[in-house]
């Protein structure tokens, strides 16, 4: 995968730096608030002027850069989807027969739709890693500037946020394993049924009718099932940020009390509360990604790595092509003890030979 991160490194460094750019534009966003809040207004309406300019010039950064970002996200996955595809390809037509049949037709069609696909969601899970990374450095700098206690604390409360999604993610992919499992038998009895349609009869009909609803309502049932613990994850989740939210505006309200902050600092601090909350739980979303998709990519690239088979050349033909016992096996085709001479500038060969116990092949 390393070839193709190589390949498209171009891209990928546009995409990263110039998100890069629209992340300070965005998060300096809530520090110019603050310098607005706390701004002394005795100095006269310019500096006040300046700052309500720089927050424009904060927006049109943050929105700029993140268009030319996006685009390059979607540059990238062209790029992607080209090299790949294209290699795939060619390393398909490298194969022996025998090769090739180790998959259907509809096995490499999936893999040209499915498995690309989620090779490159792997490509894009790691550029969205070092995306989000380096959002962090970006709102924990701006954090530091504001106030050093409520850095501290909102990072904390960012990490701890992720303590109930660690906690219930092992029952949730289980009932989200439950629920494909149920919708693939679903798929496999509506082929199976549908497959004996000849067979629909009035005696048949009813049956079969029956068949189909059962299958549909053991499959919608294990939908319901993980809709209904995912609902209350999410719940639980948004329930303990929004927790975590309340204990830091406490906080700020206890040093605002206290005279220890400006009404700017808290301000801007609420602002970076859930700034820096979502990044830590995408990370965490992104690298479940790569995991996912980490046997797919691995699949693709032993398919792709495939070598070409070696082999005869012919040098040289002038009269004929002679076979003599030649035994071929391609599956289960079987075309055995064949002894023919083709010469050349005639249709037809001009004789049979014998088989005999070693095979050759000689040209003429």
């Amino acid at each position: 995968m390393h070839h193709y991160f190589f390949k498209t490194q171009k891209t990928i460094f546009i995409k990263i730096s110039t998100a890069f750019i629209s992340i300070i534009g965005v998060a300096a966003m809530p520090y110019i608030t603050k310098m607005l809040f706390d701004y002394d207004f005795s100095k006269g309406i310019y500096g006040a002027i300046f700052i309500v300019f720089l927050y424009l010039t904060a927006i049109a950064v943050g929105m700029i850069f993140e268009y030319i970002s996006q685009r390059h996200s979607w540059k990238l996955g062209k790029e992607f989807n080209i090299l790949m595809k294209q290699d795939l390809f060619d390393s398909i037509l490298l194969k022996n027969h025998t090769d090739f049949k180790k998959y259907d037709v509809s096995d490499y069609i999936s893999i040209f739709n499915n498995d690309i696909a989620a090779c490159e969601q792997y490509i894009k899970s790691w550029v969205g890693i070092i995306q989000t990374v380096l959002q962090l450095f970006v709102y924990g700098f701006f954090l530091f500037k504001l106030d050093y206690r409520l850095a501290i604390m909102i990072i904390l409360s960012s990490f701890l946020s992720l303590i109930v999604p660690k906690i219930t993610g092992k029952q949730l992919s289980i009932r989200k394993a439950a629920q494909l499992s149920g919708m693939a038998s679903y798929v496999d009895a509506i082929r199976d049924l549908l497959s004996g349609f000849r067979f629909v009869n009035n005696e048949t009909r009813e049956n079969i009718s029956k068949r189909h609803k059962s299958v549909l309502e053991d499959a919608e049932e294990k939908q319901y099932h993980f809709g209904k613990f995912n609902t209350l994850t999410n719940v639980v989740t948004g329930s303990s940020m929004y927790f975590l939210e309340w204990v830091v505006f406490a906080v700020i309200g206890i040093l605002l009390l206290q005279g220890e902050i400006t009404v700017g600092i808290a301000s801007a601090a609420l602002g970076y509360i859930q700034s820096f909350c979502y990044p830590v739980a995408y990370i965490l979303k992104e690298i479940n990604n790569v995991n996912a998709s980490r046997a797919a990519t691995t699949k693709m690239l032993r398919i792709i790595d495939t070598n070409a088979p070696k082999l005869p050349s012919v040098s040289d033909f002038k009269n004929k092509i002679e076979f003599q016992n030649v035994s071929v096996r391609l599956g289960d085709f079987n075309f055995a003890h064949f002894s023919h001479i083709f010469e050349k500038g005639k249709n037809m060969p001009s004789s049979d030979r014998a088989a005999s116990e070693n095979p050759q092949f000689s040209i003429c």
